[in-house]
């Protein structure tokens, strides 16, 4: 009985530790499987985390991306009424550098007044009957010039009369038959008749002489001279006469025939960042003198310089802005030094006018452009046709296009103010 006892417990024994092993080994069976699943659900939630990083951002890295892209600036074209009240604006004259045309005698006739232009071979007046007639030369005659003379004096004459289109030999500093023939040309360019020669001039001879005597010849034409009393000197090519003396004045050296501004007269200005628009170059102006009340020259805008705070040329005053220099086309009265007022030409009342940004205006073979705004996108930019504008003038910032041609630009278009670089 009791051997059958320890049999009975031996198998239960068994029967236990078969049944540990089952449970272990369906236990390490199920803990693969959890640590399996657990392994896959990290990296699902990894995946999907990156994904969200990639394809969603925050409103602050949208905004910092935004502020990389550099928008295209457009602007439409309007029918505009612009009021054109005249913008008047300070300026100061002048008529370049002071020359006499002296003379000595009493002046008989004159043929300018002040105000005018001379030029390079024109007559002056007339002192004692005698013509007097300027010439772009550095320096005035010494003597009279014949045939046969050379010289410093001789070569400038020759370059003057080059200048005009009178003489075209070699400037050689000799005088002949071509330079006076050149002579003779500026006299009767203004319908004047040319001195004579006091002495005819005998033909130069050559070889070797004898003691007979020389077959009689014809003496040559005589020659015309080159009068330092008719023949004065012109430091510029071109000048405007400031003063002359009236007929009747006998001159000296105090009373010169006539007084000469050399150089083109101008006004220089200065405006600022508003009124500057008024004044681009090849603006056409007004120039009134306040002490005369009207208008006394006119002329265009040749220069327009940098921003500066500096003071003004000749001035103390301190007006931040832009140095703006007309050429003065059309002087009747202007003087030199004068305080004047200038405005743009015909700037008055309302005007209506199909108008652009200025902005917008680009040049391109020294013709006006616009670039009138496609669809077609590259990157950042955005291409444009080109249409070539004229403008009639520039108010406000608003470029206004001339009635004729017809504008090619139609309101309610766009045009391209700045692309992105």
């Amino acid at each position: 009985m009791i051997q059958d006892n320890s049999e009975t417990t031996h198998n239960l024994t068994d029967s236990k530790l078969a049944a540990l092993g089952r449970l272990r080994a369906k236990f390490q069976d199920n803990s693969l499987a959890w640590i399996l699943s657990a392994v896959i659900i990290l990296l699902t939630l990894l995946l999907v985390t990156s994904l969200v990083a990639l394809f969603v951002r925050s409103p602050n890295e949208a905004a910092i991306e935004n502020s990389r892209i550099t928008p295209v600036v457009t602007a439409k074209v309007e029918k505009k009424t612009f009021d054109l009240t005249p913008v008047e604006i300070e300026g100061t004259a002048s008529t370049g550098a002071s020359e006499n045309v002296a003379g000595t005698g009493t002046v008989t006739a004159l043929n300018v007044a002040g105000g005018d232009t001379v030029n390079s071979g024109q007559v002056v007046g007339r002192v004692d009957g005698n013509p007097v007639i300027v010439l772009n030369m550095p320096f005035k005659l010494y003597r009279d010039i014949n045939t046969g003379d050379a010289g410093d004096d001789v070569r400038e004459v020759q370059r003057a009369l080059q200048a005009i289109g009178l003489y075209h030999g070699r400037v050689d500093g000799s005088y002949g038959w071509t330079t006076s023939q050149a002579v003779n040309l500026l006299y009767s360019r203004n319908a004047i008749r040319p001195p004579q020669a006091a002495v005819p001039v005998a033909p130069a001879e050559s070889g070797e002489t004898t003691d007979a005597p020389a077959p009689a010849q014809p003496a040559p034409p005589a020659l015309t001279p080159v009068l330092k009393a008719e023949i004065m000197a012109m430091g510029a090519p071109q000048a405007t006469v400031t003063a002359v003396a009236p007929i009747g004045t006998v001159l000296s050296d105090t009373q010169p025939l006539a007084t000469l501004k050399l150089g083109n007269p101008s006004v220089t200005l200065r405006v600022n960042i508003s009124e500057s628009s008024s004044f681009p170059v090849g603006q056409e102006v007004e120039i009134t003198d306040p002490a005369q009340g009207k208008v006394v020259a006119r002329g265009s805008v040749s220069t327009v310089g940098e921003f500066s705070t500096n003071p003004t040329a000749g001035s103390s005053d301190v007006k931040p802005g832009y140095d703006v220099s007309v050429n003065v086309t059309r002087n009747n009265g202007l003087t030199d030094g004068a305080k004047v007022m200038v405005s743009p030409a015909g700037a008055q009342g309302n005007k209506t006018a199909i108008a652009i940004p200025a902005t917008a205006l680009r040049e391109i073979g020294g013709k006006t452009f616009v670039a009138v705004a496609g669809t077609k996108i590259k990157g950042n930019r955005q291409d444009g046709k080109h249409v070539e504008v004229h403008v009639d003038q520039v108010v406000d910032g608003w470029a206004l296009l001339a009635e004729k041609p017809a504008p090619a630009l139609k309101p309610g278009q766009t045009v391209i103010v700045a692309v992105p670089r």
